[in-house]
């Protein structure tokens, strides 16, 4: 399934997930229009809502997963990916509310609802990384350094999908990355094997008990 496929059915089951998850906690709420985006008043902060609670104006934002991970915790708490973490942690900071809900609908049968309360100390470090982007990138027009984000990573998937046969010459710097990558992996490969080893010794050690401790 390729992401706008992803992205049409999360928008689809939006409402509909957004509804279960009013009629369960018995709360009334008020759906936003589709794509639109609220800025807090005065930042360069901003926000896309599904919906908002009508008592208090709490962000909810719906999710479509197919299985649910470790990331995920028990229904009620605020263990989630860090992604939706931040994401809702934003939202809270446009609209100036203390509490977020994210209702998942995992496997299109398991409905679990998470709830976020208000960090400060997080949302500060958002928005200080966020400005810090629009002054230094965004401003300059200069893209952020390569890193080994998955964002980097995607983008440059997305943005060489495909290649011309053309070789180029490597510049002193870019023969220092090769051999600087080379070494990692071939360490990267020596760790693993090393874990591997240990991990079986230890095995080896319990044979056919439960566990050791101590």
């Amino acid at each position: 399934v390729d992401d706008r496929s992803r992205m049409e059915a999360g928008h689809r089951m939006q409402r509909p997930i957004i509804d279960w998850w009013a009629e369960r906690v018995e709360r009334q709420v008020e759906h936003c229009h589709p794509f639109s985006f609220m800025r807090r008043a005065g930042s360069i902060m901003g926000a896309s809502l599904d919906a908002l609670t009508r008592d208090d104006a709490s962000p909810i934002d719906a999710k479509n997963i197919g299985w649910k991970s470790a990331e995920w915790g028990a229904e009620g708490t605020d263990q989630m990916p860090l992604t939706y973490a931040v994401q809702l942690a934003v939202q809270m900071h446009v609209v100036g509310a203390s509490h977020a809900y994210l209702p998942v609908l995992f496997g299109g049968h398991e409905l679990v609802c998470y709830e976020v309360e208000r960090d400060d100390d997080l949302t500060s470090a958002i928005v200080e990384q966020c400005e810090r982007f629009w002054r230094e990138n965004v401003l300059q027009h200069l893209p952020p350094a390569v890193d080994g984000s998955a964002g980097w990573t995607e983008h440059l998937k997305r943005s060489f999908a495909t290649h011309s046969a053309v070789v180029l010459k490597a510049t002193a710097e870019q023969s220092q990355l090769a051999t600087e990558y080379d070494a990692t992996l071939k360490h990267l490969g020596l760790a693993t094997a090393e874990a591997e080893r240990l991990k079986n010794q230890l095995l080896a050690a319990i044979a056919g008990n439960s566990a050791i401790e101590g």
